[in-house]
């Protein structure tokens, strides 16, 4: 069973999240999470005797802290076997990347989605061939230091990157519509070059993966 941040992977952080937003009772909730780390089912766990599953619910006590920020840089990462190439400077970042981001940080926020846009498989260029459905199925493997990596990258490079972009595009807006009797085409894009900085706004909004408390 997992008792430490440090073991623990993208996936376990994910299920733990859905489960700290779930109605479900405190005894409930503690028995789901002690069978996400401990990859056993509920009903596995309700067999085992008394006194082994208290011990087991003692390994849930670092939960209540809240996950390491460390953060090396990070260049490769092994998933079930494909290494993978992580981008962590804004001159790696291709045009297809930044706008599949964007698409994907203002729908459902999907963490494997967001993340595919980042690690690429070696050799390749981005979704160029290789399979990005398992790509995205590799990513929830990623190890917590990666995961933190790649939240640093949001906050600081790419967020930086989205903030100076929505400024410009509001300057842009602000300029077409000085211009005198406007047309229907330029009011469609000044709306249009209005919602790209709100999306971009709200890409300014994610902070990645949070504590699963």
């Amino acid at each position: 069973m997992i008792t430490d941040y440090k073991d623990m992977r993208l996936h376990h952080l994910l299920d733990l999240q859905a489960l700290a937003e779930t109605k479900a009772s405190d005894a409930v909730k503690e028995l789901l999470a002690i069978s996400i780390l401990a990859d056993t089912t509920p009903d596995e766990l309700r067999a085992q005797p008394a006194s082994k599953y208290a011990k087991m619910r003692e390994g849930l006590a670092f939960l209540q802290d809240e996950p390491p920020k460390d953060a090396p840089v990070v260049e490769l990462v092994t998933l079930n076997g494909t290494e993978y190439t992580v981008c962590r400077r804004m001159d790696q970042i291709t045009t297809a990347q930044y706008i599949d981001w964007c698409t994907y940080i203002s729908g459902e926020r999907n963490i494997p989605d967001l993340y595919s846009c980042f690690l690429i498989p070696k050799g390749h260029k981005y979704a160029d061939g290789y399979d990005l459905a398992k790509a995205k199925e590799d990513i929830l493997e990623l190890p917590l230091p990666v995961v933190n990596f790649i939240t640093v990258f949001w906050k600081t490079s790419l967020s930086l990157f989205l903030r100076r972009s929505a400024r410009e595009i509001r300057k842009q807006t602000r300029r077409l519509r000085r211009i005198p009797g406007l047309t229907a085409e330029q009011r469609a894009t000044a709306r249009e070059m209005e919602n790209q900085a709100k999306q971009l706004q709200a890409a300014l909004g994610c902070g990645g993966i949070v504590s699963p408390q």
